[in-house]
Formats: structure tokens, C-alpha cells, sequence
């Protein structure tokens, strides 16, 4: 329920031997709560601290696993898991541990990234960077001599820890023999969508459109580049922000008598098919919607 404006509220407790426990949340507010006594009725006060606006250097971070602690000294797991318990749902660290994010220590794609490796093992060469007076160590392109096996945080930061996608829409259009027709008119994919086979997942110059926040880096020129922490410049950024639409046409030329078919697929990928290829990536691209039209001869 939500309270009024003042700060009231009123709420149903079904009517039990036990007691109940009441809890409140506001935005900028820690969650708090009440124990509240099977016949007491009203007059109940619920107190929330607000949060700080400082950072505090002095704050224990703790795992949000089980934790062996006693109240805000425990894992987060102790209130937000359903590990343990009766509950026949999950709770919000039961649905974190499942995400990219809760699995990011373990996740070969983001390990690959941060440490320059393929998911083999094998690792790319340190980055080479030259020195100038106005800037500073500035870094070279990839030795092409040496095997490259993809961009890595710690490949050009080796010294230190840190702080620490694309979607696509090909389009296909067929005769009833199930020869592809021509496009003579309509935006066809970028070289980044992979060049080769399309039964590969490589669809580089076909019908269709590619949405993605492209990044060049500033220094070695190399583009799209997966390396987001060193100084980039955005090349373009079509991503379609939610709830918006995007409109294309396409003009393909007819091969005859017969009927024709269209199809339209939406295509998630996670990286650029080049950067897949370097690091070994073995993901499949996710199919988010897929739409076919017949259509008949005039």
C-alpha cells in the first residue's frame, strides 16, 4: 500500500495468533521496518534514515552470499534469498546471482575482456604505446607480426586493477523456388556484422539495418572497438531508445511469376562478430523477434 502525503497509512492484517512484521520503503530512504503485535490496531510509527550523500572510505563491503553477522553485518542473501527457506520464489539475490552482472567473476566473456585472453588461454601482446611531449604515452595499433587474440583492460593497463553489443535486423527476401531476390533499393549491414557465411551468423551486406553505439579509439584508430575504457570518440549511435520505432524500406527485384517471401528477424548479439571471433566466443546470437510475409504476384 502507499501512504498519504503526510506520511499515513492504512493496512489490512489478517486477523492471527502471531505477530506480524510491517516494513516501508521510500525512494532515498533505507528500508525499515515494525514488529507489530497480533491486537495492536494503530498508532504504529515506522522511522526511515535517509541515505547518505557522502561516501564513506571507512564502509565494509560484505559478500551478498550468507554471511555470518547479526543485523546490518550479514550477507545480503540473509534477507533477500529464498536459499534455505519454504519460499517457492525467488528473491532479488537468487535473481542477481543468475545475470550477467552477479556472474561477472565468473563470466569467460567479461574475463576475457579484462585480462586480453581468448577463452583458450591464449593472450594478446602487451600494448606498445609511444611517448610524447604534449600527451604522453600514447598507444600503437596491434603488432600484426604477433598473434592478436582481441582487446584487454589489462593488456593496456597491467598495473593496476580498475574500476571495473549490438542488435541487428536482417532482412530476406525469396521467390517460391527459394532463390534469394536482388535488392536494388534499402540499407544493407555493415562490415562488423561479420563477413562470410550467413548460415554462420555472418551477415555483412545483407538487406537490413544494424543498431549499435559505435566507438573508435581516439589514439590507435581501431573501429568498433570493444576497448570502452581507453579514450574513445562515438563513430555513430542508432541504438532505438524503449518505446520508440524505426522505419526502413527495401525494393527488391522480382524474378517472375510466383509468389514471394519476406522475412524480417530482430537479432541480439552480445559483441562484434570480429571481436567474437578474436576471443573465441562460442555464443549464439538471441532471436527477439522474427516476422514472415507471403506475397502474391500482381
Amino acid at each position: 500500500t502507499e501512504t498519504e502525503p503526510g506520511g499515513r497509512f492504512r493496512l489490512g492484517i489478517p486477523e492471527t495468533e502471531e505477530d506480524a512484521f510491517i516494513t516501508a520503503w521510500a525512494r532515498g530512504y533505507y528500508i525499515s521496518g515494525i514488529k507489530v503485535e497480533s491486537q495492536q490496531a494503530e498508532g504504529l510509527v515506522i522511522e526511515l534514515t535517509a541515505h547518505s550523500s557522502h561516501d564513506n572510505p571507512e564502509y565494509a563491503w560484505l559478500p551478498p552470499n550468507s554471511y555470518p553477522g547479526q543485523a546490518e553485518n550479514q550477507g545480503c542473501a540473509e534477507c533477500h534469498s529464498s536459499a534455505n527457506t519454504n519460499l517457492a520464489f525467488s528473491l532479488p539475490i537468487d535473481e542477481w546471482a543468475e545475470d550477467a552482472h552477479g556472474r561477472s567473476a565468473t563470466n569467460p566473456i567479461f574475463l576475457s575482456m579484462y585480462s586480453g585472453r581468448d577463452i583458450h588461454g591464449n593472450r594478446s601482446p602487451l600494448t606498445r604505446f609511444v611517448n610524447t611531449r604534449d600527451y604522453g604515452g600514447i598507444p600503437l595499433p596491434p603488432d600484426s607480426t604477433r598473434p592478436y587474440y582481441g582487446p584487454g583492460f589489462k593488456l593496456d593497463f597491467p598495473h593496476i586493477s580498475g574500476n571495473c553489443a549490438a542488435c541487428h535486423t536482417p532482412l530476406d527476401a525469396e521467390d517460391s523456388a527459394g532463390s534469394a531476390l536482388d535488392m536494388i533499393d534499402g540499407s544493407r549491414l555493415p562490415q562488423w556484422c561479420g563477413s562470410g557465411d550467413p548460415q554462420s551468423a555472418c551477415y555483412a551486406g545483407l538487406p537490413g539495418q544494424a543498431f549499435a553505439k559505435v566507438l573508435q579509439e581516439r589514439w590507435t584508430g581501431i573501429s568498433p572497438t570493444g576497448a570502452y575504457w581507453n579514450p574513445t570518440v562515438i563513430v555513430s549511435d542508432n541504438r532505438i531508445p524503449a518505446f520508440a520505432e524505426d522505419n526502413s524500406h527495401y525494393v527488391f527485384r522480382s524474378s517472375g511469376t510466383g509468389k514471394a517471401r519476406v522475412e524480417a528477424t530482430l537479432i541480439y548479439r552480445r559483441a562484434y562478430r570480429e571481436l567474437m571471433e578474436q576471443k573465441s566466443w562460442d555464443i549464439e546470437d538471441i532471436i527477439m523477434e522474427r516476422e514472415e510475409l507471403v506475397l502474391p504476384r500482381p
